[in-house]
């Protein structure tokens, strides 16, 4: 926005005035800013060639499941009739399996990670990973951690080297010359360099640097930037993503890393049926003996009582007792199944120990049996990375407690209806036995021990088939995840990005000038330009002055000068018309007053009064300044008699101490101040001072009256009374704005009539409003 000040000057307000301010200033200091943003972007590349690149490897695997929730169905799946099948893992859990300590401990340890070689060139380290010329082999690895070993390769045959202990950042063992293939023994144990086969002649003179890290930092590096995510909820397939130094070395840790998973889930699996296995040989061994003894009783029991074949002869009666005895058998089978499985919970040995995959009819205990096994493999990975005091481990025991004891519930519940059943049963046996009482003795014993035999058979065939399917599980264990996508990627670098450096290279080159610029723009407390008056006080700027920066030191216009000093005195005396009025018969009397001494109150009232002669005008200028008289001095050599002659009654006529004075383009009459007197305050409030006043406005049409500063001496406002304007003279760069207030207060207190400010020693082509009035019109054609 805008608004018009006392002289009808348009200026601009707001924030119209910041931008133009911010514009300029950035003009105006233009090779500070090219040379910030040249310097930025040499350091922003130099910078940018120091930095290793990054490459991203990405890798696609299907999690085998057996459910819905994604994923292919299990190859184990077609034997779960036999129950031999496994269930699917969730997806959520083995995307923490794929992320831990334990895994990537594997791939750290398979790939040597922990071992790091690097080539030194100009700006940085190169990244040799499975291309570098030498292998160094350490006896005990672990004394090296933290530890760097520079190799300086002389030739095929020898190098230099040198310890250097990054813990300590100092050197542990200085340069020494060895031999390739020579054991070494330093301060921190023995190892052995030697070539590799991609060793070439090109490397003679090379540095390689070999850093040993421990297990854990690499595991964490790798871990940081190791990302293993799900592409769709639906689906069982994980996307595993890596950021390393090298793109092969990133590529390898994830083809690694799918292997070692596959290879842990395979091993879970034959943990539970290698279990299941030592189970039933334990139980098979055990009934051998069994049956060994009822197979002896009943031997004997024959051989005693002279038996040949009782089942033949007591055939027909036992053949409705016979359905009976079937059931009993049966359920006492399924009665030491379960009993099997309650005794081998209770086993205080065997807390820790996955429970045997033995199928009974009950499908809960089954389930559960699974179930526990499951969370038990699933306990094992978290001890092995969180410890026992992680709170996800002590949830898991709890859960796992609470899951045996529910089992042990059930098998309770089970044995209870397994015996209900067993009793009724042997109840209908009983009543088919009464019914042949006429059976000797001798063939009911025989009974009893063939029954118990042929119970003890049926378990240990039972067993023996369980063996054999459990065999059958052990060998068709497949891999768990399906490579979908193998380890690859562009093989560019993702970062660092040239492009980025260089975009805010150009930002900070452009910030640093122009936060210094403005940190000194507010550490400036000098009043510079127009804009720091306006800001603070309502008084009209007549006009601006370039001054010594721009080549006017000492400088007077002429009449038909171009330059940009005369356009701007011009530019003054057109806007005095709008405070001055003119008058018949009586001369304006503008008064120059300033702050301080040196602001340019000389040159100004004279240039002034050039420019009112230039149109014919009649002009005096009276050097009021009578304690220093540097008006005087300059206008006038010669200065002979002045003011303070009169004023003090030695001369009676003033025409005798008017003098012609001028530049060589113009004349006006000038009164200078005379002998300094002892008393100029009172010399000025005397009755002879107003009617010199009053006799000199008959004569000229402008009388100009150079006065002392204004805040400093009371002469100033003593001769304001008989002024008609006031010009109040402002050098830019000198005056500390603090001072604004006071200058303002004289002006709302009319202390000096119709004030008004002129600015001095305006550096132009800094000033804001520089090129605001026009005196730029033929700058620079007439300059002298």
């Amino acid at each position: 926005m805008s608004e018009k000040d006392r002289l009808g000057n348009e200026i601009e307000t707001g924030d119209s005035i910041s931008i133009k301010v911010i514009y300029e200033t950035v003009i105006y200091n233009w090779y500070w800013f090219a040379i910030s943003i040249i310097a930025c972007l040499i350091s922003a590349f130099i910078f940018y060639k120091t930095l290793p690149p990054i490459y991203k490897a990405d890798a696609l695997i299907m999690i085998k499941t057996d459910d819905d929730k994604g994923g292919l169905p299990s190859e184990a799946a077609i034997f779960e009739d036999l129950g031999i099948g496994s269930q699917g893992n969730v997806i959520e859990n083995e995307i923490y399996v794929l992320r831990s300590t334990t895994l990537l401990n594997q791939v750290i340890d398979k790939l040597k990670l922990d071992i790091v070689y690097t080539q030194e060139s100009l700006f940085k380290e190169i990244d040799i990973y499975n291309n570098s010329p030498i292998n160094i082999t350490f006896t005990n690895k672990d004394f090296f951690i933290q530890c760097e070993i520079h190799v300086e390769i002389i030739n095929q045959e020898t190098y230099r080297y040198r310890i250097y202990d990054r813990l300590l950042k100092e050197v542990i063992s200085k340069w020494t010359e060895a031999s390739f293939g020579q054991n070494i023994a330093s301060i921190r144990g023995e190892f052995i360099i030697d070539t590799t086969p991609l060793y070439k002649n090109d490397f003679n003179g090379e540095n390689i640097i070999t850093r040993v890290n421990s297990i854990k930092s690499t595991n964490s590096a790798i871990l940081n930037s190791l990302s293993v995510t799900r592409v769709d909820k639906k689906a069982g397939i994980l996307k595993l993503s890596i950021n390393n130094k090298s793109f092969l070395r990133a590529k390898q840790i994830l083809n690694t890393l799918i292997a070692v998973y596959n290879t842990d889930v395979i091993a879970d699996k034959n943990k539970v049926a290698t279990n299941t296995e030592e189970f039933i040989l334990e139980r098979i061994n055990a009934l051998s003996i069994d049956l060994e003894s009822v197979d002896g009783r009943m031997a004997q029991l024959k051989k005693d009582n002279s038996i040949i074949d009782i089942i033949a002869n007591s055939g027909i009666m036992l053949e409705k007792g016979a359905k009976y005895q079937d059931v009993v058998v049966g359920i006492e089978t399924e009665i030491d199944l379960v009993n099997f499985i309650k005794e081998y919970l209770l086993d205080p040995t065997k807390q820790n120990d996955l429970i045997p995959s033995i199928a009974v009819s009950d499908v809960g205990i089954e389930e559960q049996i699974i179930a526990y096994n499951k969370e038990l493999l699933y306990l094992d990975k978290i001890r092995a990375n969180a410890g026992r005091n992680n709170p996800v481990t002590i949830d898991l025991i709890k859960r796992l407690n609470v899951t045996k004891d529910n089992m042990i519930r059930s098998i309770d519940n089970s044995i209870s209806s397994l015996n209900i059943k067993l009793q009724q049963a042997k109840i209908q046996e009983d009543v088919a036995n009464r019914r042949i009482e006429d059976v000797p003795t001798q063939e009911k014993a025989i009974n009893i021990i063939a029954r118990e035999q042929k119970i003890k058979s049926e378990l240990y065939l039972y067993l023996l088939n369980k063996r054999e399917q459990n065999a059958l599980d052990l060998a068709i264990t497949e891999s768990h995840a399906r490579i979908i996508e193998n380890a690859d990627g562009t093989g560019a670098p993702i970062s660092p990005k040239l492009i980025m450096f260089l975009f805010m290279a150009i930002i900070f080159g452009v910030a640093i000038p122009s936060v210094i610029l403005y940190i000194r723009e507010l550490l400036d407390d000098k009043i510079q330009n127009r804009f720091d008056i306006e800001k603070k006080c309502s008084i009209p700027v007549i006009g601006e002055i370039p001054g010594r920066k721009n080549g006017f030191a000492n400088f007077y216009i002429t009449e038909n000068s171009r330059d940009g000093i005369s356009e701007a005195y011009r530019i003054v005396r057109g806007n005095m018309g709008f405070i001055l009025k003119e008058s018949e018969g009586t001369a304006n009397i503008v008064q120059l007053i300033s702050t301080m001494a040196g602001e340019g109150k000389t040159s100004a009232i004279t240039n002034i009064a050039l420019s009112y002669v230039h149109l014919g005008k009649k002009v005096l200028l009276i050097d009021l300044d009578i304690r220093k008289g540097k008006l005087s001095s300059k206008v006038k050599s010669d200065l002979g008699k002045g003011i303070s002659d009169y004023l003090s009654g030695k001369i009676e006529n003033y025409s005798d101490i008017v003098q012609k004075s001028g530049t060589g383009s113009g004349v006006f009459d000038f009164i200078s101040t005379g002998p300094i007197p002892p008393n100029p305050t009172s010399l000025l409030l005397s009755s002879r001072f107003g009617d010199l006043i009053e006799q000199l406005k008959k004569d000229y049409d402008y009388i100009f009256l150079d006065t002392v500063p204004a805040l400093i001496i009371a002469d100033a406002s003593i001769i304001n009374k008989y002024a008609d304007a006031t010009i109040y003279v402002v050098r830019a760069g000198m005056i500390d704005k603090r001072y604004l207030p006071e200058i303002e207060k004289l002006y709302t207190t009319n202390r000096f009539k119709n004030m008004s400010i002129l600015m001095t020693d305006i550096n132009i082509q800094k000033s804001s409003y520089g090129y605001g009035y026009g005196y730029g019109y033929g700058y620079g054609n007439d300059q002298k």
